[in-house]
């Protein structure tokens, strides 16, 4: 699933993108978080999707696309929702 959240956008736009585990809420993502410095627009070729896919690996259910967006997956639609739901969700300030 992907997503252009407004707070998941902010931080890729950020030089430092990381999501440090700070609190419980960005703990649940400590190390399952992958970095696209180089999203360079549309995936219009095959090997596009292959670079996408070494980038998040096996331990990896999140993309955080450098000025662009988020990528989520799961073993199910609904384990890649609670992803997006839980990164978004929990990035808004309080």
């Amino acid at each position: 699933m992907h997503l252009h959240s407004k707070y998941a956008t902010a931080l890729g736009c950020l030089r430092d993108s990381r999501m440090l585990p700070i609190d419980m809420n960005t703990m649940r993502f400590f190390g399952r978080v992958a970095l696209d410095d180089a999203f360079d627009g549309m995936a219009l070729s095959d090997s596009e999707g292959e670079r996408v896919a070494r980038l998040m690996a096996e331990d990896k259910t999140i993309l955080l696309m450098a000025n662009h967006g988020v990528l989520a997956v799961g073993e199910t639609i609904a384990a890649a929702f609670d992803e997006l739901y839980y990164l978004s969700e929990r990035q808004r300030p309080s």
